[in-house]
């Protein structure tokens, strides 16, 4: 039990002094910053569009969901570089936002097409339950 206990509070300290990172540390512990950071890599493709999506899933909070879909639309053709979890993301809220706007005849497909080819990701449960409103009378 001790060492489990050490270990919760070891873990996220550890991480934290890893990611550089000074909030973590306990308070009697004397942060030194490193002397050289390392070069980040090339961004890829999924970095760079990973900002549209935040930035999408901003205006589907302020119910601007054309502006969404104006940034989603471009990223629906899948890619090699994204995850099966980033393409039923991105698939799901462009559904969520045609439904938003009236057209449950366009998001239907999408929902299911989430719901039967991402099983493994929490977007096939909610594209499910989406679903299950859309066909309510």
């Amino acid at each position: 039990m001790t060492r489990n206990r050490y270990l919760l509070v070891a873990l996220p300290c550890l991480l934290a002094t890893l990611c550089g990172c000074s909030a973590m540390m306990p308070r009697n512990h004397a942060y030194t910053p490193p002397t050289s950071r390392p070069t980040p890599a090339a961004p890829t493709e999924s970095d760079t569009k990973r900002p549209a999506v935040d930035q999408a899933l901003e205006h589907i909070s302020n119910q601007q969901y054309q502006a969404a879909l104006d940034l989603l639309e471009p990223l629906r053709p899948p890619t090699r570089q994204r995850t099966e979890q980033q393409q039923a993301q991105i698939l799901f809220w462009i559904a969520y936002c045609y439904e938003k706007q009236g057209r449950p005849d366009d998001a239907k497909p999408l929902y299911q097409h989430v719901r039967d080819a991402f099983t493994d990701t929490p977007f096939a449960a909610t594209a499910q339950a989406r679903l299950e409103v859309l066909e309510e009378p």
